[in-house]
């Protein structure tokens, strides 16, 4: 019987064993004539600049997602203002940034012709967006500056 932890061996690719916590791990590392290596993104290679545009719009979404969490579970209290007004402020960072995310993500995997057509519905969407979000963060701002003055 063989193992199933064996791995195939692409022509091109040589294994790299290294140790990690004592035991033997072996690495898939790819010659430089193989673009994307296993395990690699396809897109990063294929259409790299929405792809840093996905990850970095990804990233934050998921850091101040995570900010908000924290802040929601470290026993700060709800009831005071600021920290309100902070959470507030992080889920219009981590809406905006998963709605960009999703419009990347989206404009990646759609063919080229669907994509030239849902570009205008796209924008108006992305307009409306800005406009609520400013709207919010206004009516935000507004009411932690009134808070401040009393």
């Amino acid at each position: 019987m063989e193992d199933p932890s064996v791995s195939v061996n692409v022509e091109g690719e040589k294994k790299e064993e290294r140790k990690w916590w004592g035991e033997a791990v072996k690495k898939v590392v790819c010659g430089k004539d193989i673009h994307p290596c296993p395990g690699e993104s396809v897109l990063a290679y294929t259409d790299s600049d929405h792809y840093t545009y996905f990850l970095i719009s990804n990233t934050t979404c998921f850091i101040s997602s995570s900010a908000v969490c924290l802040l929601l579970v470290s026993g700060f209290p709800l009831d005071h203002r600021f920290i309100t007004w902070l959470l507030s402020i992080g889920m219009c960072v981590t809406i905006s940034s998963l709605a960009l995310t999703c419009m990347f993500g989206a404009q990646m995997v759609t063919p080229d012709p669907v994509w030239e057509e849902s570009t205008f519905m796209f924008q108006n969407v992305l307009y409306i967006w800005i406009v609520l979000l400013g709207l919010v963060a206004l009516v935000l701002c507004l009411r932690l500056f009134a808070w401040n003055k009393h």
